[in-house]
């Protein structure tokens, strides 16, 4: 008796469990994608992270700002003088 790979029995149970996992794979994929109960949280953590971001320029150029808005304050002060 020859006993080939193609009918094997272990083939044939690897390549059956191999089907299960993808097909349940697949089906908590679109479980996943479909389900938005967490969706709030993501929101406002996006929004958070943006807010944090928007800090953290602003502190960043806080010098830069301060300058020009001094600059332009003396621009003002001098041509009201005149």
């Amino acid at each position: 008796m020859v006993l080939t790979l193609k009918n094997s029995p272990l083939v044939m149970v690897l390549w059956t469990n191999m089907l299960l996992a993808i097909t349940a794979l697949s089906s908590y994929t679109k479980r996943f994608f479909r389900d938005n109960r967490g969706q709030d949280l993501v929101e406002y953590a996006l929004i958070v992270a943006f807010a944090v971001g928007v800090v953290a320029v602003l502190t960043a150029l806080y010098t830069t700002i301060k300058s020009v808005l001094t600059k332009a304050n003396n621009a003002l002060q001098s041509a009201a003088g005149q």
